[in-house]
């Protein structure tokens, strides 16, 4: 055994092997004596000290396989602060290198991985099954359905504990054929009657700002252990969308020239490099909001006439706030929020007239947004 253990070394220091693999394998060989496999598994971290993919954590061992990161399911979603990769649209350009890669090196995900500096493996390999290039299509994996989550919270009515739901005859019955372990992570994340779901109370947030400031935002799952009602994702979501840091109010002129000259050098689908090269204390999101509502060249930015603005009031009391059908009719080329905040100005501006108005004793007629 010691000596295709030596074996395995000469493999990994000559590059003949991926490093983390022959970790595992040689783990397999010697499920009982995780001592050996621990002191082999740090000179393999000493060989390769600048391979990422082998991190040891002493309190992780197991006598039943593999070391694998504990409540995979619950830390979903919660990356470190500290990672490199982020998320950001995929590009025609990559989803076109990611076909012919797959196309000619088969489901090598780490190999195809290496060709995306910015994307991890796991990205890599999901990409993949949404575009369908791994034979799976027959599974959907793109978003949930209102019917869809409906079906699911009435298959796991009353059912607290994961480990005794029937996932499998779960699977059967949705409306449409999910992976399991997206259903499992649909549950836990959405549904899971452990988490208050909804608009957060305010003892809750006051909680959370509490348990932050005491251990930092690098261990989701045990802010969320610790605060009891939400959910390690939606703590993280609550923290980086509405409490950290940013800067808030009104874009500057000056912000706005800043963001398209940087768009036009760096594009328009990774706005963290954007807000990295501004040096911005706002957030992605809000830049790329910014920038696709109110400063896209693509949509027509000029001052609304007053008989473009009533075609449009009348075109929605007719159709409804279908803004991309109504676009079609008018032949404009508005954004369709800037066609619904206009709407909206205008329908209060005629109703403030009429209001003033004795010979009208009736309010405008008015429509509701879709949710």
């Amino acid at each position: 055994m010691f000596s295709s253990s030596l074996s395995f070394f000469s493999h990994v220091k000559n590059g003949r092997a991926n490093p983390s693999f022959l970790v595992n394998r040689f783990y397999i060989y010697t499920p009982q004596r995780p001592s050996l496999t621990l002191g082999i598994k740090n000179v393999f971290r000493t060989l390769h000290s600048s391979d990422d993919s082998v991190k040891i954590d002493p309190t992780q061992q197991s006598a039943q396989g593999p070391l694998r990161p504990n409540n995979s399911m619950q830390r979903r979603g919660t990356r470190l602060n500290s990672a490199k990769y982020s998320r950001r649209i995929w590009t025609e350009e990559e989803d076109e290198l990611l076909r012919s890669l797959f196309e000619t090196q088969g489901p090598r995900y780490s190999f195809i991985a290496s060709q995306f500096p910015e994307r991890t493996v796991a990205t890599v390999y999901n990409r993949c099954k949404l575009l369908s290039l791994n034979n799976k299509g027959a599974l959907n994996y793109g978003p949930w359905g209102k019917d869809e989550l409906e079906a699911l919270r009435k298959l796991t009515d009353g059912m607290t504990n994961e480990s005794h739901i029937p996932w499998e005859e779960i699977q059967r019955r949705l409306p449409q054929s999910r992976p399991l372990s997206l259903i499992k992570q649909t549950w836990y994340h959405s549904i899971n009657p452990k988490w208050n779901h909804g608009l957060w109370a305010a003892e809750e947030t006051e909680r959370l700002k509490r348990l932050i400031d005491n251990l930092g935002t690098n261990d989701w799952c045990t802010i969320s252990d610790l605060h009891g009602t939400r959910s390690p994702r939606q703590c993280l979501e609550k923290y980086r969308y509405q409490m950290a840091p940013r800067q808030k109010g009104r874009f500057t002129p000056a912000e706005d020239n800043a963001i398209l000259m940087a768009v036009e050098k760096y594009g328009d689908k990774d706005f963290k490099i954007i807000k990295e090269v501004l040096q911005s204390e706002r957030t992605p999101r809000q830049i790329s909001q910014h920038y696709r509502y109110a400063l896209d060249p693509a949509y027509n930015r000029a001052p609304w006439s007053e008989m473009e603005k009533d075609t449009l009031y009348r075109l929605i009391l007719k159709h409804g706030n279908d803004m991309i059908k109504i676009r079609e009719i008018m032949g404009g080329n508005r954004h369709p929020k800037d066609m619904y905040n206009k709407y909206k100005l205008y329908e209060r501006q005629l109703r403030e007239e009429k209001a003033d108005d004795p010979a009208h004793n009736k309010d405008s007629e008015t429509i509701k947004p879709s949710t």
